[in-house]
């Protein structure tokens, strides 16, 4: 099927996609087949293999001889995955049991690189014939495979074992040496480290024996090594090669800058085949396609608005430091009706685009993120510099004259702008807030005429509306006030039962329901979110304990956790205590978590699920797949649902790109073995959507239920 040429004794190049297409068209051709085109089904196959075998090729796990067969086989795996579909949905194919085995093979010591290079190459050699006649029928192949790897298993944990033993042989003669010598074995004392250095000398004393790294300092190229021993008092680490011969030797001191450099990087070592992690990191890539694709607006190429709400998401936390610092401003282009009257809608869409265009390069060596919001109005953010540096450069971008050619002879299309700017402010707790404030200051400046610009303050309305439900939620804590509700997340599939999400809000002096939503928001910003969150929780466990029948058919009852208390130290022994003075089996709760404090609280979080889990707790990630770019946090806390982001569907149903990207989102969350929830709007018939969709759990945000607890 695919013939790569190579010097002898050497592996051929990885073919890219169109490569082999090309080969396969050209096959078919020689066969008498004539010029036929290859069916975009096909296509799609060929780059996901070529996307497989890449990723397989990158990965640092592999040794260089397994790469080395891994390229050989791509004709294999080309010729497998287009002739049977079940290539990528059965692990125990026998392609891909082959490229497991071939994957984990590394140097010997029995062999010399070269000779252990032969060897391979035939046994691939042997099994690419023997897949033409009877894929079937490789067991003697596998068997050849599967007694190398023992037989270099062996000696790798033989080798191991003598640097070990030597190691301790080694500490123990110093150790009596010093004696000897009548050295104390305390060191003098030291100037006590810095917050920040401590971090990390915490970091290091908490790896552990069986870890495998990627070094990427002091050689040609990054390499691989293993910690297998650890000497007293954390000193010394020793490391071994792929064969277990000992590398290096380095104190406590030498593995915290390393960590902190970054040129010493953790290798998770999971129980998972190189083929099924390798697909993992291809979805991950073909979501990452998707979400930029769907990011980026067609005409201008800037950041939609939606795609830029959520960056800032990630980007303004609502603390006064960050306040004093980001700004948005919100840029009208004022005339661009009169332009697509005057000249035409293609002249129009040029007009935007060079425009777009001049305020783009204006903004390049600058620490500004611009988007198209709709129409002729785009979205500048500084992150940094406050006012003080955006206002000038608006105030710049607003008096250069700028005008692009119409299409007609000798005549230009001027481009008039206005400008509205507003500040961050610790009483916006949503991006949109912010960039509400700033449309309605450019509102303002049109009325002003062209060029105008008018800086903006925080909502006075909105401020009195958070201000309100802040007052609420100390008051609701104080008087006793809160309330707890209940909302049904119903499984697509018959077969699993509903969760239930619980969350909490309260009621005002005559009896009215604050919008739980705003008083979530409002409550995961003050110093009561960890009473709210405390009350939350045992009332869940005194309603299951009061109306157990009511509770028996969920499958889990979901309860929210803020950012306020995942800071704080004791929040595992605080929910331990709670669970310890119940009979509810902690496997009947489910914690939620947003991603966004999740990410921003990595190592609290994944200390507190990883805690509750070993009592059988389970966890959701909250306000998953807004775009973040890197999902490796998913895979590091052990969470077993997702729910998406709202933004993800808000426009799913009406525009492709988001619903490809929100499929995208599913189908993510499913290959890392997560299940999926979404909050959808009520009274909508959207069985065949959510079907086609993929969704494992549906919540009716038009439905909540009040609870009654004695």
């Amino acid at each position: 099927m695919l013939a790569v040429e190579a010097p002898e004794g050497e592996a051929p190049p990885l073919l890219s996609a169109r490569a082999v297409s090309e080969q396969v068209a050209a096959s078919l051709q020689a066969n008498g087949l004539g010029p036929m085109a290859i069916a975009p089904e096909q296509q799609d196959i060929i780059e996901v293999v070529v996307s497989l075998l890449g990723s397989l090729l990158h990965d640092p796990r592999l040794a260089d001889v397994a790469k080395s067969s891994i390229r050989r086989l791509q004709g294999a795996a080309h010729r497998a995955a287009i002739t049977d579909e079940q290539f990528f949905e059965d692990t125990s194919h026998p392609v891909r049991q082959l490229i497991n085995r071939v994957a984990a093979v590394r140097p010997a010591h029995d062999l010399d690189d070269e000779n252990l290079e032969a060897r391979m190459a035939s046994l691939v050699s042997a099994a690419e014939e023997q897949l033409v006649k009877d894929p079937a029928a490789l067991q003697p192949v596998f068997q050849e495979l599967d007694q190398l790897l023992e037989q270099q298993a062996r000696q790798y944990d033989d080798s191991v074992a003598m640097v070990i033993q030597t190691s301790i042989e080694q500490q123990k003669l110093l150790k009596e040496r010093r004696e000897k010598a009548g050295l104390s074995p305390v060191a003098a004392p030291r100037q006590p480290p810095s917050e920040e250095w401590e971090r990390w000398l915490r970091k290091a004393r908490a790896l552990n024996v069986g870890e495998h790294f990627v070094m990427n300092h002091g050689a040609a190229q990054a390499y691989m090594t293993a910690l297998v021993w650890i000497g007293d008092d954390f000193n010394p680490y020793v490391f071994v090669d792929r064969r277990g011969h000992k590398t290096m030797t380095l104190t406590l001191e030498q593995v915290a800058m390393n960590l902190r450099r970054e040129v010493m990087k953790a290798v998770r070592e999971e129980p998972v085949a190189p083929v099924e992690r390798a697909m993992s990191e291809v979805v991950e890539q073909f979501h990452e396609e998707i979400v930029a694709g769907a990011a980026r607006d067609e005409l201008t190429g800037l950041l939609t608005r939606k795609a830029f709400l959520a960056y800032l998401d990630r980007k303004l936390p609502v603390t006064d430091e960050v306040a004093a610092q980001a700004v948005i401003c919100f840029l009208a282009m004022n005339n661009l009706k009169q332009i697509n009257d005057a000249f035409g809608l293609d002249a129009g869409d040029e007009a935007l685009r060079g425009w777009s265009q001049h305020i783009t390069a204006h903004c390049a060596d600058k620490p500004v993120t611009v988007a198209r919001i709709s129409g002729g109005e785009l979205g500048l953010f500084w992150e940094s510099g406050g006012m003080d540096a955006a206002l000038p450069e608006v105030q710049s971008l607003l008096e250069g004259y700028f005008a692009l050619p119409s299409g007609k002879a000798e005549t230009t299309i001027a481009v008039r702008c206005v400008a509205g700017l507003a500040a961050l402010d610790s009483s916006m707790l949503r991006p949109e807030q912010v960039l509400e404030a700033a449309v309605r200051a450019c509102n303002e400046a049109r009325n002003q005429g062209d060029n105008a610009i008018v800086v903006a303050g925080a909502d006075q309305r909105q401020q009195e509306q958070l201000k309100q439900v802040a007052g609420y939620v100390k008051k609701s804590v104080e008087r006793n006030r809160l309330v707890l509700l209940l909302q049904e997340a119903q499984a697509v599939r018959a077969d699993r039962p509903s969760l239930a999400l619980l969350q909490a809000s309260a009621e005002d002096r005559k009896g009215k329901l604050v919008p739980p939503v705003l008083f979530g928001e409002a409550a995961g910003t003050t110093e009561y979110g960890w009473d709210i969150d405390l009350w939350n929780l045992r009332q869940t466990l005194r309603w299951l304990t009061q109306h157990g029948p009511d509770g028996e058919r969920f499958g889990q009852l979901v309860i929210s956790i803020s950012r306020v208390s995942l800071l704080r130290e004791n929040l595992a022994s605080a929910v331990l205590e709670l669970l310890m003075a119940t009979e509810i089996p902690p496997a009947r709760l489910c914690f939620s978590i947003t991603d966004r404090d999740a990410v921003g609280n990595l190592e609290q979080t994944a200390e507190f699920i990883n805690t509750l889990r070993a009592f059988g707790c389970r966890f959701m990630l909250d306000e998953f797949g807004g775009g973040q770019g890197d999902y490796a946090h998913v895979r590091e806390l052990a969470v077993d649902y997702v729910c998406l982001q709202r933004a993800v569907l808000e426009e799913a149903r009406h525009n492709p790109k988001d619903y490809a990207m929100a499929k995208s989102v599913n189908e993510l969350a499913h290959f890392m073995g997560k299940l999926t929830l979404a909050r959808l709007p009520g009274n909508e018939d959207a069985d065949d959507w959510i079907k086609d969709l993929g969704l494992d759990f549906v919540i009716d945000q038009s439905r909540m239920m009040r609870l009654k607890i004695r």
